[in-house]
């Protein structure tokens, strides 16, 4: 069946996200769902990521955990065989997104939890795409995360490096796997990897938003093993 596939969550999520696409792997694939958000620092958090991993793995990213793969890739390119990006981005977060973050970190403090920010984070076309099971996961892994781990998740995210210059030199696959009506990580964003990885492969889901894990999740699979 070939190695290993790790999947890792985005912000405000957990492994259930990967639900349906892991149901629709194919039968014996072996998979790995790591949490993210162990430390607020990149080093210690790709240092826990490893630490738990099997020696060589692909490795899969939704949003945020698309981020922290870039990272782990730059860290440790020899444990890799594939590098999967989903709805992510090779850039830095620029000063208003840092800010927006930081307030809701502030409401969900005020709130004591993150659960009123879940389907804040969701944008047409996801918002009509989304089955009523989906919002209810969404709802339900944003009540259920710890404030230490959103705080973790929010602090890597506003501090992430900008990955371009590192890009051009990778020496893993890359495939880059997005919707072409993503409102967050758009288009554009996704040609710019595909320009800087030689010999990158893409994978559009047509239609398609941010929340490929919940609302194209067959289509998902697929991307990820083919």
């Amino acid at each position: 069946m070939g190695l290993p596939l790790v999947l890792l969550p985005g912000s405000l999520c957990d492994e259930r996200v990967w639900r349906s696409v892991i149901s629709s792997l194919p039968e014996g694939q072996e998979v790995l769902t790591p949490a993210l958000g162990h430390a607020q620092c990149w080093d210690q958090e790709i240092e826990a990521l490893l630490s738990r991993l099997p020696l060589r793995f692909d490795l899969a990213g939704f949003s945020l955990g698309g981020i922290a793969a870039l990272a782990l890739a730059r860290k440790a390119p020899e444990r890799l065989g594939k590098l999967l990006l989903v709805a992510s981005t090779s850039r830095d977060d620029p000063p208003a997104a840092q800010e927006r973050r930081s307030a809701l970190l502030q409401q969900a403090y005020e709130n004591g939890s993150p659960a009123l920010l879940a389907m804040g984070q969701v944008a047409e076309p996801d918002l009509s795409q989304l089955s009523l099971s989906s919002r209810a996961l969404l709802q339900q892994m944003a009540r259920e995360m710890p404030l230490e781990r959103f705080a973790c998740q929010t602090m890597l995210a506003c501090t992430r490096s900008d990955s371009r210059s590192w890009l051009g030199f990778a020496t893993m696959r890359v495939r880059v796997i997005y919707g072409d009506a993503d409102p967050f990580c758009p288009v554009d964003r996704q040609q710019e990897i595909l320009d800087l990885v030689p010999f990158a492969e893409k994978r559009v889901i047509a239609g398609g938003g941010h929340w490929l894990p919940l609302t194209h999740p067959e289509l998902l699979a697929a991307c990820l093993v083919a």
